[in-house]
């Protein structure tokens, strides 16, 4: 019986690497697991099996996603980013990755940890009535006119839009609640908002 080769499957750690102008030893070193440049060579050219905890690192060291690392063509024009369900959003914060739904977003929005969250009359009228927005977990400081995700006291979470003069947030109507009157714990900036197509 003749040798059996086998076939993995392709991916962009290549191209992400060089964008990034990282070499195949620091993109190694930069992982968790503190792979050699033999391994990541071996992980671009797919002559090695790509696993789940290794494309977790890669994805967390390149400053993209999962699914942007696997799809080919993909980083273009586009990237993608998690759909986090409104309950699932302090699990998501921690690291707890349970949805593989994602929502395509332009490439030039910025940020490794992006997450998506649908967008409803409840949870954010006065930014759009139905949709889905963008958030950076990494902007947590409140700017003038940014539209922000927050986490109530009572649980729930909303979008709303600070105002600075004077401190205030905009939430489901067009008359401003001053700072304190609700506390809140600002989960992060929206960087963007679209609609799915489809």
């Amino acid at each position: 019986m003749g040798t059996q080769t086998r076939n993995y499957a392709a991916n962009r750690i290549r191209q992400l690497r060089l964008d990034r102008g990282l070499s195949l030893e620091a993109l190694g070193l930069a992982m968790p697991s503190q792979l050699t440049a033999s391994t990541v060579s071996k992980l671009e050219k797919s002559t090695m099996a790509l696993s789940a905890d290794y494309l977790l690192e890669l994805a967390g060291v390149l400053g993209v996603s999962p699914l942007e690392i696997l799809l080919e063509g993909g980083g273009a024009r586009t990237r993608y980013v998690p759909i986090v369900r409104w309950g699932e959003i302090g699990d998501y914060l921690k690291g707890v990755f349970r949805n593989v739904e994602v929502v395509a977003i332009p490439a030039s929005i910025a940020g490794p940890e992006l997450f998506a969250v649908e967008i409803d009359s409840e949870r954010a009228p006065y930014l759009m009535s139905e949709g889905f927005a963008v958030v950076d977990p990494k902007r947590l400081t409140l700017e003038d006119k940014g539209w922000f995700l927050l986490a109530l006291n009572d649980g729930e979470m909303q979008v709303a839009q600070f105002i600075a003069s004077p401190p205030s947030l905009m939430f489901s109507d067009s008359v401003p609640e001053p700072i304190g009157a609700r506390p809140f714990t600002v989960l992060g900036r929206v960087a963007y908002t679209g609609q799915a197509l489809g």
